[in-house]
Formats: C-alpha cells, structure tokens, sequence
C-alpha cells in the first residue's frame, strides 16, 4: 500500500479551496473516492456541491456551519468560545470526519477551512492533531485555511502558502459565479 500524504493549503490568498478542489477532481477521474467536510461553510449550492451530480457514488461533500455565520480573518481577537454552536457543530464534524477516515472507503479526506476553525477555537488544535495522528496509512489529508497553526504545519508533508500580489478585488471587480464562485 501507497502512502498517503497530509499537504496545507494556507495564506490569505484566493485559492486554497480551489487547489484542494483540484485535487478531488484529479482523485475522481482516477476512481477514487474523496470526502470533503467544509468547515464554516453553510449548505448552497456553489459549484463545488454540483459535483456530487457528476460523481454522486465518489465523492461525500458535507458542509458544516449555518447559513449567516461570518468571519473576518483579519480579526484582532478570536471572540467564538468553544461552547457555542459553532464549536459543537465543528468538533462533531472532525469526530464525524474521523470515522469516515478509518472507514477507508476514501483515497482522499478534505478538511476546507480546517485551519480557521482551529484559529477561532471552533476545535482545539490538539483535537486536529489527533486527528492527523490518527491518518491510515494510505490515505491522503488535506488541510485548507488562512492562519494554519505552527503545530499543524509541522505534521504536515507539504505545505503551500497562497498569497495575493495583485488582486482585481481591489480595482472594484466583483466575484463572479464561475470564476471565483
């Protein structure tokens, strides 16, 4: 048996979910199986979720948060205790994300957003480590958000930091459905 990888995707550029994205897509076309829990994102319709048309046998996609729920990862304190709605939410889904792993049905596990759960407090960064301890050996872990924890970036085996040098955002172009959405 292969052995499967742990690889961040960080920084506070665009582009993190898109390149784990990717990956899914590369790991379906080649008959795999990929769950991706998105954490903090409520349930729509983006275009990430119309690929459960296209491999409804393959690929798990489970958001967790509530519609409504924003943050700002520019924010000076992180004001979200672990008690909240949000907290359980969270920690349930990486408990629940945990089982799915060592089902080992899936080739790939995507946790998007992980990171900013773990900077919020949403999950206590020792649950995530725990979490990535506990990987099969043949399956391949994906982390995405800003501010990865130091602590998790050392677990890691590749790590990529995204970041903007230019950005049209700031011209006053608008995200776009199919472009950025």
């Amino acid at each position: 048996m292969h052995t499967g990888t742990i690889r961040i995707y960080t920084g506070g550029g665009k582009g993190k979910t898109t390149s784990a994205l990717g990956e899914a897509i590369n790991a379906l076309l080649s008959g795999k199986c990929v769950c991706m829990f998105q954490f903090m994102k409520p349930v729509s319709r983006r275009g990430e979720e119309t690929l459960i048309d296209w491999f409804p046998h393959d690929l798990l996609l489970l958001p967790v948060g509530r519609p409504g729920f924003r943050y700002s990862s520019q924010t000076p304190t992180r004001t979200l205790p672990r008690h909240t709605l949000d907290a359980v939410k969270a920690q349930r889904a990486l408990k629940m994300a945990l089982e799915f792993m060592h089902g080992e049905r899936y080739h790939l596990m995507i946790l998007d957003e992980i990171n900013m759960a773990v900077y919020f407090e949403l999950i206590p960064v020792e649950a995530l480590l725990e979490f990535i301890d506990a990987k099969p050996k043949g399956t391949h872990l994906v982390l995405t958000g800003q501010k990865a924890h130091p602590l998790v970036i050392q677990r890691a085996d590749h790590v990529v930091e995204i970041r903007d040098r230019k950005h049209y955002y700031h011209a006053g172009v608008p995200a776009r459905i199919g472009i950025e959405y």
